[in-house]
């Protein structure tokens, strides 16, 4: 557990898993949610990164951005949420 999240730019090694370090830093993936309230209109926010998966043998890694929405109550309910790049 982090007390600070993942950001962009982290420095990302792993060691002891393959016969080679698997480095790598962290993207700067720009990607903004959009929320659609009734009442209260249109919110853009960034999305933090959340999970990093890293599969060292695959040289593949997963980044999962994650961010929570209210649903709304009576008039200003959430009716759109989307994902999209900055």
């Amino acid at each position: 557990v982090f007390r600070e999240g993942l950001a962009p730019g982290d420095p990302v090694a792993i060691r002891g898993m393959t016969g080679d370090v698997f480095a790598f830093v962290l993207p700067d993936l720009r990607v903004v949610a959009q929320a659609k309230f009734d009442a209260s209109g249109v919110t853009r926010t960034p999305l933090p990164i959340d999970t990093v998966l890293i599969e060292p043998s695959k040289a593949r890694v997963e980044i999962v951005c994650r961010k929570a929405f209210p649903a709304g109550r009576g008039k200003d309910l959430l009716r759109e949420l989307r994902a999209e790049l900055a």
